[in-house]
């Protein structure tokens, strides 16, 4: 069975995928850019039966929490640029 709109399961993974990608990096940047709520709502609520919005909204708070307690500290620059030989 198809779901409504003609949404096939390769294009409701599409979207599931596109979601949780780009909810977590706009929530992530709206939490850095101290705007948090500009872009939470992104879907219509009765889209698909309002799955895309609530999954919208679950990646929206994971990239905020990513932003505001990061748990990967950046290695110290010598790892990650060794020096040059002169």
């Amino acid at each position: 069975m198809l779901p409504p709109w003609g949404f096939t399961d390769a294009l409701t993974n599409q979207l599931r995928n596109f979601i949780e990608s780009e909810a977590e990096l706009q929530g992530f940047n709206d939490s850095a850019q101290d705007r948090i709520g500009e872009n939470a709502e992104f879907f219509h609520a009765s889209f698909l039966g309002g799955w895309p919005q609530q999954l919208w909204n679950e990646f929206y708070l994971i990239g905020i929490k990513n932003q505001q307690e990061p748990q990967d500290e950046m290695p110290p620059y010598y790892e990650v640029w060794p020096p040059m030989p002169i």
